[in-house]
């Protein structure tokens, strides 16, 4: 963390952002993903516009994830302490330059774009725009806001966590499967609706058990973690039990 902070170190305050368009930036979360499956479903990549990926992201409250770096090396950062390269974002690469492309990324075939990607070199890049940042001053400020660690919970989350699912009658948000049962309160899980693990607002938290919560926007990766197809299983012999709720579950 501490090397995006330090290329940030030039701006002290919110207020002094409005001279940032005479400096180049890049976009980038330094989350590590945590198995092959989520590396294959989501590569990692950075932005040096606020492409598609970003304008969602911000829509969703997702922007919270994003870093900024002044870094062009094309190693970036992560949580842990590694730098990792990262690929640049194809979403950029095709509405650069107002749709056109870089290179004519949009109109080429995909052979070529493949080439691009491959081929792209961020201080090449920038070199040819000038050094001009692109990125939208909102986007900008909103990841600013957001410069510290959003992956850590606080150190009361299971407090927090097993008061929201009580205020929820252990009940899942979204299918109404009720998990009251005290053997059945580990399939019940505690959403961050904008990703910001941090953030613990009654609005932003919502309770789902775990396959609904797999379903979540980037969530996918939950499917492939260790007893996710036995807790489908049971779920769905929950929700097979008949109207007085008997039903044997074996774990």
């Amino acid at each position: 963390m501490a090397d995006f902070l330090k290329n940030l170190n030039d701006l002290r305050i919110p207020h002094e952002l409005k001279d940032f368009a005479g400096d180049c930036y890049l976009i980038y979360t330094p989350r590590i993903l945590k198995n092959d499956i989520e590396i294959k479903a989501r590569v990692k990549k950075f932005h040096f516009m606020a492409c598609n990926v970003i304008r969602n992201d911000f829509d969703r409250g997702r922007i919270l994830s994003y870093r900024l770096t002044k870094n062009l090396t094309g190693y970036f950062s992560m949580y842990d302490g590694s730098r990792q390269r990262l690929q640049v974002c194809k979403h950029c690469l095709k509405e650069f330059n107002n749709g056109r492309g870089w290179q004519d990324y949009s109109t080429v075939s995909r052979s070529l774009q493949k080439q691009i990607l491959e081929r792209f070199n961020i201080k090449e890049f920038f070199s040819e725009c000038h050094f001009q940042n692109m990125i939208d001053k909102k986007y900008f400020d909103a990841i600013w806001f957001g410069l510290h660690n959003p992956d850590d919970y606080p150190s009361n989350w299971n407090v927090i966590s097993n008061f929201q699912r009580e205020l929820k009658k252990w009940t899942c948000e979204i299918c109404g499967i009720d998990l009251s049962a005290e053997e059945y309160h580990k399939f019940l899980d505690v959403h961050h609706k904008n990703g910001f693990k941090s953030d613990v607002r009654s609005e932003n938290l919502q309770v789902l058990c775990k396959e609904c919560h797999s379903k979540q926007y980037r969530h996918e990766h939950l499917k492939y973690i260790d007893d996710y197809k036995k807790a489908i299983e049971i779920l769905n012999q929950i929700r097979g039990c008949n109207s007085e709720g008997q039903y044997e579950i074996k774990f």
